[in-house]
């Protein structure tokens, strides 16, 4: 008898002892079927999906953000992460992550890269300039050359133009006849009779060689 009592009384410290653990706290994102999950004290944060209460994410990243895109941008020591909402990873860890609306721009060092969200591609380099220009491409610049991608990491511009402008609708670009004679004299001033200039559209499709006269107008004019 005084067995069964002794029992009865751990099994309750047990359970009074477990009731007092910490507390599983969950914080919806607002419009979604997901929400931040985390044991109450260790500020390490997981993604639940709240229909089924699946885990999406595990509980070690120090901060969780959702974007309305359907990612979340996840950061722990190792720096900042982005997820879809299977869990995927998207982009690993990073220096920086920034959302840019259709797009995500994201840097390691001085590698930069952009992950476009409708055709789910993702472009990353080590150049001297990586950007996403008015067209929705992406203008690389290395050694002082430039050039365009598309969205899907094809060259549509090759990269060996000293001078590349978009001015809205086309680009305009210009490279030297014969690199032995330079566009730019010693006087700082540009012979365009010595430039091989063209125009070409959104996709990379040549659409006219330009004149001598019609580079100076365009290059010198912006």
């Amino acid at each position: 008898m005084k067995n069964f009592a002794f029992l009865a009384v751990l099994s309750a410290v047990v359970m009074f002892l477990s009731s007092c653990g910490p507390k599983e706290v969950k914080q919806r994102f607002v419009d979604t079927n997901y929400a931040t999950v985390t044991l109450e004290g260790t500020n390490c944060y997981g993604v639940i999906n709240l229909i089924n209460d699946q885990e999406i994410i595990p509980q070690r990243y120090s901060s969780i953000n959702y974007y309305v895109s359907g990612y979340f941008l996840a950061e722990d020591s190792s720096g900042v992460q982005l997820f879809d909402t299977d869990g995927q990873l998207i982009i690993p860890s990073q220096d920086r992550i920034k959302n840019k609306g259709d797009y995500f721009e994201f840097q390691r060092g001085s590698k930069k890269g952009f992950y476009f969200i409708k055709t789910q591609t993702k472009i990353s380099g080590d150049y001297e300039t990586l950007e996403v220009d008015q067209a929705g491409n992406i203008l690389f610049m290395q050694d002082g050359k430039a050039g365009i991608l598309n969205q899907q990491g094809k060259v549509v511009i090759a990269g060996e133009y000293p001078y590349l402008i978009y001015d809205g609708s086309h680009y305009n670009v210009a490279k030297n006849k014969n690199d032995k004679r330079p566009i730019v004299g010693k006087n700082g001033k540009a012979n365009w009779s010595l430039a091989e200039a063209y125009v070409f559209d959104k996709e990379g499709k040549q659409i006219k060689k330009l004149t001598s006269a019609q580079a100076k107008k365009i290059f010198e004019g912006k």
